[in-house]
């Protein structure tokens, strides 16, 4: 099967071993791992394995959506982009969700730019095969319908989060729920760049980010933030995180977990190797203040 049309790195038959083990699989999706096996196999026989490198653009806003990706271990990055070329992270993806699912249930634009967050792997297929695998309605439809749901919710929460909420609880907020996805408590960042992605100047993330220093929550010295003590930024952070996690959550585990031992070294957003999501607990959805 041949995929084109995507700036990304096809897999060789035999990779060298992320940490977390061997190359994954793609009931390491949770939204594949909740299929019955005759339509994963299914949907499996439309996919192709990918790695995806930190900075690549998978689309841009208000394109036509070619192909959907199923990430495994990379981390994908919703945005959305002003006239003015500002950007604002609206929602995040891992191996939790689908990217360029909503073109399934309209036409096939983008609403917003995608962006790879972190190095990792994913499985990709057409958009004209998957819709016409979609059209059948069955599991795949039900599971595809219901993470879009999610999504939307997920994109609608982080907007009100960046309307009401200050810098430092924003920046808590994204914290935690990239922890969430990494094997490590190092991110190779810099202000400059969470300022982008959260909406608001440099400077702003600079003194937020200094105010946690202070308070011994991490530690950070030239775009190496470090989370020291995640106990500290918990309270801190808005509601909003805890509401995404919980609608998260809703999703089924894959029933491939794997064990992913903390890395001592700063890891740059593009060095994503995890494994089961590490804090994602079970609870109802509540409004955050």
């Amino acid at each position: 099967m041949s995929i084109t049309g995507t700036n990304v790195a096809r897999l060789p038959a035999e990779l060298p071993p992320f940490r977390t083990g061997a190359r994954s699989s793609p009931r390491d999706n949770r939204v594949l791992a909740s299929l019955p096996p005759a339509e994963f196999m299914r949907v499996s026989e439309l996919l192709e394995p990918v790695r995806l490198r930190c900075g690549e653009t998978l689309s841009e806003q208000a394109t036509r959506v070619k192909q959907i990706h199923f990430p495994t271990t990379a981390i994908l990055s919703m945005q959305h982009v002003l006239e003015d070329g500002a950007t604002s992270e609206i929602a995040a993806i891992g191996r939790e969700g689908v990217c360029g699912a909503s073109a399934l249930m309209d036409d096939s634009t983008t609403l917003s730019q995608v962006l790879v967050l972190s190095d990792g792997e994913a499985y990709v297929g057409s958009i004209n095969r998957i819709a016409t695998e979609f059209g059948r309605g069955g599991a795949f439809s039900r599971a595809m319908l219901k993470y879009v749901q999610l999504l939307f919710l997920q994109v609608t929460q982080t907007s009100m989060c960046n309307y009401r909420h200050s810098v430092e609880q924003r920046l808590c907020r994204w914290l935690l729920s990239t922890l969430d996805r990494l094997a490590t408590d190092d991110l190779a960042i810099t202000h400059e760049r969470l300022g982008n992605l959260l909406g608001v100047r440099r400077e702003s993330i600079t003194a937020a980010a200094g105010r946690l220093q202070l308070l011994g929550a991490i530690r950070y010295s030239r775009g190496r933030l470090t989370v020291i003590n995640r106990s500290k930024i918990d309270p801190l952070a808005c509601g909003c995180y805890k509401v995404v996690k919980q609608l998260l959550d809703r999703l089924p585990l894959p029933d491939r977990e794997r064990v992913i031992p903390k890395l001592s070294s700063a890891v740059p957003l593009g060095v994503s190797r995890y494994g089961a999501d590490r804090t994602l607990g079970s609870a109802g959805v509540a409004v955050a203040n």
